[in-house]
């Protein structure tokens, strides 16, 4: 009995601090380096980054989008993260993570467009432009398993 009580525990600890989360996944890059990036876009040739990798995107976006856009925020602390196209005036087509707000996907490119070195911004959440699984652990999750398990265990 007492092993059966150890492993059901084991069990649920173990369910508990494992969940699922997902992150965007989106395409980096800027057509003055590599022309796949351009419109006609050959996503084939160009490579998916996960949104939640800080130092990636956030170089990225320091190196491409601050001297385009000065002045704006390019990372917010807190704001989710989606895919953006930006075509500038020179026609330089720059595709990117970038925060914005999840209740109004639009209000970066709002904030973008005001720049005169941009013609077009667009936001992108559906699924066919982010999406890929990961797994993470959840402190509060499995305290609540744990204790869960303990009160059932006790009775």
């Amino acid at each position: 009995m007492a092993r059966s009580a150890v492993t059901l525990l084991g069990f649920a600890v173990l369910l508990a601090v494992v969940k699922l989360g997902s992150s965007t996944m989106c395409y980096q890059c800027n057509s003055q380096s590599q022309a796949e990036c351009g419109d006609p876009f050959k996503k084939d040739k160009i490579k998916l980054v996960d949104c939640s990798r800080d130092t990636e995107v956030l170089n990225f976006n320091n190196q491409y989008l601050r001297p385009l856009v000065s002045g704006f925020p390019v990372n917010i602390l807190g704001a989710a993260r989606y895919c953006h196209k930006i075509v500038t005036n020179t026609n330089t087509v720059i595709r990117v993570c970038m925060d914005d707000n999840p209740f109004a996907l639009n209000t970066t490119c709002q904030m973008i467009a005001k720049s005169e070195a941009v013609k077009h911004c667009s936001v992108c959440d559906k699924d066919n432009c982010n999406g890929a699984a990961s797994i993470s652990a959840s402190l509060p999750l499995a305290l609540v398993a744990l204790f869960a398990s303990y009160f059932y265990l006790k009775q």
